[in-house]
């Protein structure tokens, strides 16, 4: 097999897998097992292929051109997406990553291959890094981001012109930014790459075209998924290390890499107020239809809102910030996000938004082709509604917090509290929550109960007055559903230590704690070790190496408890980390 016909296998495999012919669920019994035991058969396939390309990489990655390094790289990803389990997965763990290493180091070390990479090619290539967890070099990263950000010659479309259109622009910077929070790249390194990368989607979405009452019409293009991937891109590569936020002006005395910052913002911002815009003259459909999209564009254009309210807090005297775009679109797209949380809300959209279609049906304004109407109403997640509420928060920072609907605010806050809580409202999203409805209420710090008691007959405002009946309601309400969502978190991660201990204790000759600690330290995360300490509790160990497994979700990280080369098995039970303290705090929160 040469390496033209192993990444076709590969390419292949992931198409077949993602296929509805195969995937998981639904049908007959007998459809079940055809389809389990197809998916069995094509991870089979698809692992072998992998482990000769690793095995064979001096001879198949020298070989191998840019469309085949793409497509490896992206079908690797795609088939290590469906899980771990043997019937779901679609390639073997241990042969994808090697497979994926062999790829990267041929990427890194032939800077001819980087140079023939297109558009699509290099977006394809940097999300399969990036879905691997593997960082590319500086050169390579640069490279690609080249390709992906340069401007189509004479002017033309992407991809007739041979620039990137929204979806691979916006892909490549999900990319960059989910390696930039993974460590696998550095952060200004990421940043430059990134900055022709924005420009280049900023053009290609000036030609965005709005349907009145209905969304964001970019042709074919998933405009979607460009928002969200694009908006938390621009928002993640913005950040500072160690501070979360925007920070104006120059940093570690570099003139360059200060300067490059700035263009980088420029850009970012730039491409985010286009995005609002958009997204505000689309009416409610946009949010209706996506509120993924909706609280990621939110949520990037937070920033923004607190740099202004630290202007603010130097300069009392000065409220042209009242006018600006960004707070005019924050609030719109705020006040309709917080709007679609409630079902009442939700159907008054859609009513809004059909009502548009028929307006603009009678007055010929109705294009063919184009949607005119959600075509499907979604319901926004916990963590969708905190993005507004703290978007919320930070308009109240500025003063005009009185432009979000106080009614509404509180609707939706009470509908995340409504049914299940373990399904509707998670405890971070309990927590995010908690600050911004004090903070926004004027229920003062946040604390187990609200102390702030006032008359029913009050009126609570979100500026001036104090908080009335209905707001004190609100936040005990929340309160509790966020207690009861932390029992719920604490109940689980017992149930994991307990487990854990069960497993140690069975284990032979296992004689409890130890004393001085003997053995090789595990390895949780690559950049890692757990440090030996005597008399540490065995099922402390564990547990800690657990927890930190169960926290995969964090930051987008998928921590794996690797074992140091060399040991030749178990683990050193004297080992403690600092993941442990983690746990300590959660309990404490909960």
């Amino acid at each position: 097999m040469d390496a033209l016909l192993a990444s076709v296998a590969l390419y292949a495999a992931a198409k077949l897998r993602s296929s509805e012919r195969i995937a998981e669920g639904g049908g007959h019994a007998h459809d079940s097992a055809i389809r389990s035991d197809a998916r069995r058969e094509l991870r089979a396939c698809a692992s072998r292929v992998a482990a000769l390309l690793a095995k064979e990489s001096t001879r198949l990655c020298a070989r191998i051109d840019a469309r085949g390094a793409s497509n490896a790289l992206w079908a690797l990803a795609t088939l290590a997406s469906f899980g771990g389990n043997v019937d779901v997965a679609g390639v073997g763990e241990r042969e994808r990553r090697d497979a994926t290493r062999a790829l990267v180091g041929a990427l890194n070390g032939r800077p001819e291959l980087r140079a023939a990479f297109n558009a699509r090619d290099a977006a394809n290539a940097l999300w399969g890094c990036a879905k691997a967890r593997v960082g590319l070099s500086d050169d390579a990263t640069t490279q690609l981001a080249s390709a992906i950000g340069s401007v189509p010659q004479g002017g033309a479309s992407a991809p007739e012109g041979g620039g990137a259109n929204a979806v691979e622009a916006s892909m490549a910077l999900w990319a960059l930014a989910s390696m930039r929070g993974d460590g696998t790249i550095d952060a200004r390194s990421a940043r430059l790459a990134a900055t022709g990368i924005v420009r280049r989607l900023a053009e290609s979405v000036k030609s965005f075209t709005v349907t009145r009452g209905a969304t964001i019409n970019t042709g074919e293009v998933d405009q979607h998924r460009v928002v969200a991937n694009a908006s938390w891109a621009a928002a993640k590569l913005s950040e500072r290390e160690g501070t979360g936020a925007k920070v104006p002006g120059p940093r570690d005395g570099d003139d360059d890499l200060a300067e490059s910052d700035a263009d980088f913002d420029a850009a970012a911002t730039g491409l985010l107020r286009r995005f609002a815009s958009a997204a505000v003259e689309a009416g409610p459909a946009f949010q209706l239809e996506s509120p993924r999209a909706a609280a990621q564009l939110v949520a990037a254009l937070r920033p923004s809102l607190l740099s202004l309210a630290a202007c603010v807090g130097t300069h009392r005297d000065d409220d042209s910030y009242v006018d600006d775009d960004v707070v005019a679109a924050t609030t719109i797209l705020a006040n309709r996000g917080l709007q679609s949380c409630f079902a009442r809300g939700r159907e008054e959209m859609e009513k809004e938004a059909r009502g548009t279609r028929a307006n603009a049906g009678a007055n010929g304004a109705t294009e063919k082709g184009k949607k005119q109407h959600p075509e499907s109403i979604q319901k926004p997640s916990s963590d969708d509604l905190a993005a507004f509420c703290e978007a919320a928060e930070a308009l109240r920072g500025l003063g005009v917090g009185n432009r979000i609907d106080a009614g509404n605010f509180r609707s939706a806050v009470c509908a995340a509290c409504t049914g299940d809580a373990t399904a509707r409202l998670g405890w971070r999203a309990a927590g995010r929550l908690e600050h911004c409805v004090f903070s926004v209420l004027g229920l003062g710090a946040v604390a187990a109960t609200v102390t702030a008691r006032v008359s029913g007959s009050q009126r609570g405002q979100f500026e001036g007055a104090g908080p009335s009946a209905d707001d004190v309601a609100a936040a005990e309400r929340l309160l509790r559903r966020g207690a009861a969502a932390a029992e719920t978190a604490n109940d689980t991660r017992l149930a994991m230590e307990t487990a854990a201990a069960d497993v140690l204790l069975a284990a032979p000759d296992f004689t409890g704690p130890v004393g001085t600690p003997v053995g090789t330290p595990v390895v949780v995360r690559r950049t890692r070790t757990l440090a030996p300490v005597a008399r540490a509790p065995v099922v402390a160990v564990f547990v800690a190496a657990v927890v930190a497994l169960a926290r995969s979700d964090r930051r987008g990280r998928r921590p794996r408890a690797e074992v140091v080369p060399g040991q030749q098995r178990g683990f050193h039970a004297g080992c403690v980390v600092a993941e442990l303290v983690v746990v300590v705090e959660i309990v404490v929160l909960g």
